[in-house]
């Protein structure tokens, strides 16, 4: 416990990493979507509280953060990295517009990247 708040300090006063937490319709706290940056751009890491998955907020989620993060910054690209078997993560990326470009190890893992580029999202003529 004490390696994990220690983690989560330093990334809250990290300035290469973009948290944003994920709230309901009513203000009530969700989920989160963190954005590191990486020698790629930016790397996307999403969780969903137990009690509100599959109603669709891990989609919304990723949608609303990456255009945030595109809007906000000078980042073309985000990628994330998905199990191959977790089917649930996959379909959401895929519906906020990621696509699959490879296959990688991550922690010992193997994983399919996922990739959205900011010219996929339609903010070319967005001012920053």
């Amino acid at each position: 416990w004490e390696d994990h708040v220690r983690w989560f300090r330093a990334k809250l006063t990290d300035p290469s990493c973009y948290h944003y937490i994920l709230v309901d319709e009513n203000d009530v706290p969700v989920g989160q979507v963190r954005f590191d940056a990486s020698d790629i751009g930016a790397e996307l890491s999403v969780s969903i509280a137990p009690n509100f998955r599959g109603y669709g907020y891990g989609t919304r989620g990723i949608r609303i953060g990456s255009r945030h993060l595109f809007k906000e910054t000078a980042f073309t690209k985000i990628c994330a990295y998905v199990k191959p078997t977790n089917n649930i993560s996959l379909n959401a990326f895929k519906k906020a517009g990621y696509k699959t470009t490879g296959r990688n190890v991550v922690k010992e893992q193997e994983a399919l990247e996922m990739v959205l580029h900011k010219n996929e999202v339609g903010l070319e003529n967005e001012p920053h």
